[in-house]
């Protein structure tokens, strides 16, 4: 059981399957909704790009009169699912991600996860998108993977993992990724939709509805943080959900803490605090158990969701550092749709350079600054108590960690917050 604390802060504003079938030859086409202004809009070199179009069959839906963006977007039940398959003529490999059997162009084709596919007798393949995961689909698959079909496209939509085949700038990148245009949130909103309907039809005897009743909770969650995200990138007034776990020690010193966590995020750029949306306090040892690691007393997720050990004091140095992780993961991305090379701020040279000559420590290869992806966030940490609270990392007991030792990283992060607009 978990605690929620809620905080309101006012902003200016698969797998292949050997059955073959006849089945007919469709034509996709994008179905979009005229009516539906984009809210969100998403720029590729200082131009709004079209997030509608797809290969895929859609959804419609429309824009209403409501307060919160994620509010305004209404589905249209009728369309929740669609007989209508994108089919490819393309060789297939075994362990190919069946995005790479059609030919991508479009930000919502990449923002799509097709996790199935069917085969025709011709050696066709029809490439499964969520919402072709109707029971019609039951002879093929089992309830289960329906259900996973829609958790993993929410899961791909939550880290933004489709940027590079927009930019290979990584400042570019870092503000592709901050929110989500209109039409992929709505994809989202229908997944959940889908994921119900789905669900809905299990009787509680069945064998699979346990297991699907868990991948419900991990849906109806996924699009919880989709939700707030959208809704803190989009324009609404800033809200963070905070959890503090039941079982934490003290949930007094706890509530503090979630103060305290709110209070240091309100210096961060704007920019940065709009793509939080879940926060949460833990019990060490059970954070420990995530970091592997019981000296950290936080940690970040690709979805954008931050941990916080219960027995953090109040340092600033731990919620920066979650902070600079967020940054760095906003740029993590794979280079292509075979996912086997990545980028991101820490994995460029520059700051490969920078590692290596300020934050290695060959005398100690369990430090766990020799990784960058730590050492970049660490430095984010330390410029930033710098800048906004005239700190160093050695004031909080973090010794040998000051940004006074370290020019070429101070340097860096004038560059970048420059370039960023964080100043």
């Amino acid at each position: 059981m978990k605690k929620r604390y809620k905080k309101l802060k006012l902003t200016l504003l698969a797998s292949l399957v050997g059955t073959s079938l006849v089945l007919p030859q469709v034509t996709i086409q994008a179905q979009t909704d005229e009516a539906a202004m984009e809210a969100c809009p998403i720029m590729v070199g200082g131009e709004v790009i079209d997030t509608e179009s797809t290969l895929y069959p859609t959804i419609s839906y429309e824009l209403i009169d409501a307060n919160l963006p994620a509010d305004r977007v209404k589905i249209d039940a009728s369309t929740l699912f669609s007989d209508d398959w994108a089919i490819s003529d393309g060789d297939h490999e075994a362990n190919a991600y069946y995005q790479n059997l059609l030919e991508l162009e479009t930000y919502r084709d990449y923002s799509i996860w097709p996790m199935y596919i069917l085969t025709y007798d011709s050696g066709d393949l029809a490439v499964l998108a969520p919402i072709n995961m109707s029971e019609d689909l039951l002879e093929f698959y089992s309830v289960i993977e329906l259900l996973d079909a829609q958790n993993e496209d929410l899961y791909h939509k939550l880290i933004s993992d489709y940027m590079h085949a927009f930019s290979d700038d990584l400042d570019e990148i870092y503000h592709l990724s901050k929110g989500f245009p209109t039409s992929i949130f709505a994809d989202g909103k229908a997944n959940l939709q889908r994921a119900e309907a789905i669900f809905a039809n299990i009787p509680e005897d069945d064998e699979n509805y346990e297991q699907a009743l868990s991948l419900m909770d991990q849906i109806s969650f996924k699009y919880f943080v989709l939700e707030g995200r959208y809704n803190n990138a989009c324009g609404a007034d800033l809200y963070y959900d905070y959890f503090v776990y039941d079982n934490v020690e003290d949930q007094e010193r706890s509530s503090e803490l979630v103060d305290f966590i709110d209070a240091t995020l309100q210096k961060m750029p704007l920019d940065l605090q709009q793509r939080l949306f879940d926060i949460r306090v833990i019990r060490h040892d059970e954070l420990s158990d995530r970091t592997e690691d019981e000296n950290l007393m936080a940690k970040a997720y690709s979805e954008r969701i931050l941990y916080f050990s219960d027995q953090m004091e109040d340092d600033p140095t731990w919620v920066y550092f979650m902070v600079g992780q967020i940054l760095d993961l906003s740029t993590y991305m794979p280079k292509d749709t075979f996912y086997e090379e990545y980028t991101s701020y820490s994995l460029a040279d520059e700051w490969q350079t920078i590692h290596n000559n300020e934050w290695l420590d060959e005398a100690n290869e369990d430090a766990w600054t020799n990784d960058s992806f730590n050492s970049f966030s660490f430095a984010y940490a330390a410029y930033a108590l710098q800048k906004y609270d005239d700190a160093q990392p050695s004031d909080f007991g973090h010794e040998n960690m000051d940004l006074t030792e370290r020019p070429e990283t101070e340097a860096y992060f004038d560059d970048l917050f420059n370039r960023l607009s964080f100043n």
